[in-house]
């Protein structure tokens, strides 16, 4: 069990489930494989952030658990922040599902205000908004009731 604190700097217990008990580090073609390759990312950047989508609760916490095994733990003080997934149905929004990313949504032309309130309809935002200072407060608005009892599937 390792602890996690996830938005609103709640601390929380997270626990490799027993399906990713024994996760790979190492690919058969010996490049590192996605647990240790993150966790070595945010450990040379500085990353005390981390934003995810709540299906990587199990990475999150395999990540932790990593991290642990390390001198100085480069995890153990980091925040995380574990969204509600955006869905078009039924059917998560994500680039491995065929999703455009918004580099190429702006590169065909989608000005910012429409990016706006596009993730708004995404996420559930009732209230219109066209610029992030709109949006961020919109929407922490809409997590602030999750926040308290949200729990990450696992």
């Amino acid at each position: 069990v390792y602890p996690l604190i996830d938005y609103p700097g709640v601390r929380r217990n997270c626990q490799i489930p027993d399906a990713m008990a024994y996760f790979v580090v190492r690919k058969k073609d010996r490049d590192p494989a996605y647990q240790l390759a993150s966790l070595v990312d945010d450990r040379l950047f500085g990353i005390d952030l981390i934003v995810r989508g709540e299906d990587l609760w199990d990475s999150s916490c395999a990540q932790l658990y990593l991290s642990s095994l390390l001198p100085d733990q480069p995890l153990a003080g980091a925040t995380f922040f574990h969204h509600p997934l955006l869905k078009e149905g039924n059917q998560k929004l994500s680039k491995s599902e065929g999703a455009l990313a918004i580099r190429t949504m702006r590169q065909r032309g989608m000005k910012k205000t429409e990016l706006y309130r596009l993730a708004a309809k995404h996420t559930g935002v009732a209230r219109p908004v066209q610029s992030l200072e709109e949006f961020v407060p919109a929407y922490l608005d809409l997590l602030e009731p999750l926040s308290p009892t949200h729990q990450n599937p696992e």
